[in-house]
């Protein structure tokens, strides 16, 4: 496991992690071969997304490999990229332009895991794991057995509170569980799911087709039969999180509509990313981070440029939280449930 290297940032407010989760933001040059470095520590999962154009949100890991990625913003299944040429001890090397097309900019989010996946047997099936135990997330690869009730074992030392799965063998969506997702409806998280490559909410009609109603636990995550998460010999994929004192917190809040501002406390630290979604209502994901400046956002479910949505939601990072400044139904819609994953 890692240690926490933590520093205070400047202007006070709250110890950032330097050795977990890093926002980087470039502009690309077309050059092949070419190094990010800066990140502080060898990222095992980098979620990138142009900011200026379309070029959509490519998702690539070490545990299925540099030449790997799927994309957030659509069903499609797990391609092969040469986009880079390795993960290395503080950032990445570039292959070619596709990431890296010249005078275009970029943000890769940045994620430590636990490097090289280790086999974990303690579900039903046997999964491939790198998990970063101190930081509360972990990378899950594992085969469908098509088999309701199977289990498969995550890694963390505690119940993941938020987890996305998506096939990388097959188009199928990307399916989540967030456990306040379902705040003021019927049922339980586990009931349900949202789709982070839509606008869907998590609401009463979503059947029970994720986690066969039962909620994860310390050591496994319970699948039902259903082909988009647990189809037979397909290929699957999962980032799994918790929170962590000071570092992590997966949570949410009530929008306000037009009383604002909204101001959200309790985290402990001052964010450097956060993805939002209305789970109430029928609204964008939302990806802020400090790195760009609150004040911009990107969409996991479109691959539309930064801002590029009418919706453009007015938040600033606190010392302890942050806060909602305008009325959008994404981020604020009077008395609805906003979910949120927030690391520093």
């Amino acid at each position: 496991m890692s240690t926490f290297k933590k520093i205070m940032p400047i202007g006070g407010g709250g110890v950032v992690n330097t050795e977990n989760f890093a926002p980087i933001t470039y502009t690309g040059n077309s050059a092949s071969g070419r190094s990010i470095t800066g990140v502080g520590f060898q990222p095992d999962l980098i979620w990138n997304k142009q900011r200026n154009g379309t070029t959509g949100h490519n998702l690539t890991d070490s545990v299925r490999g540099v030449t790997k990625s799927v994309a957030s913003h659509n069903t499609n299944a797990e391609f092969t990229q040469s986009y880079y040429t390795s993960f290395d001890s503080d950032g990445w090397t570039f292959n070619n332009t596709g990431i890296n097309t010249s005078g275009e900019t970029f943000v890769s989010w940045c994620f430590k895991a636990g490097g090289t996946a280790v086999s974990n047997t303690d579900g039903t099936i046997t999964s491939q794991v790198s998990a970063n135990q101190d930081a509360g997330f972990s990378i899950v690869k594992y085969t469908g057995n098509g088999v309701s009730n199977a289990t498969i074992g995550h890694g963390l030392s505690s119940a993941p509170e938020f987890v996305i799965i998506k096939s990388t063998s097959n188009a199928h969506n990307w399916f989540s569980y967030h456990k306040d997702s379902r705040i003021g409806q019927s049922g339980n998280p586990e009931d349900g799911y949202m789709l982070l490559n839509t606008t869907s909410n998590d609401n009463p009609a979503n059947s029970p087709l994720m986690f066969n109603s039962v909620a994860p636990s310390s050591t496994v995550l319970n699948l039902a039969s259903y082909t988009e998460v647990n189809g037979s010999s397909k290929q699957f994929i999962s980032y799994c999180f918790h929170s962590v004192s000071g570092y992590q917190k997966v949570g949410s809040y009530t929008g306000t509509g037009t009383t604002l501002p909204n101001t959200i406390t309790g985290l402990g630290f001052q964010p450097r990313f956060l993805l939002l979604k209305n789970s109430t209502g029928v609204y964008e994901w939302v990806i802020k981070d400090s790195e760009r400046g609150a004040s911009n956002e990107l969409y996991p479910n479109d691959s539309t440029a930064e801002n590029g949505k009418s919706d453009v939601s007015n938040i600033t990072f606190n010392s302890d939280g942050f806060s909602v400044t305008a009325a959008d139904g994404a981020t604020n819609q009077n008395n609805a449930t906003i979910i949120y994953l927030a690391i520093a």
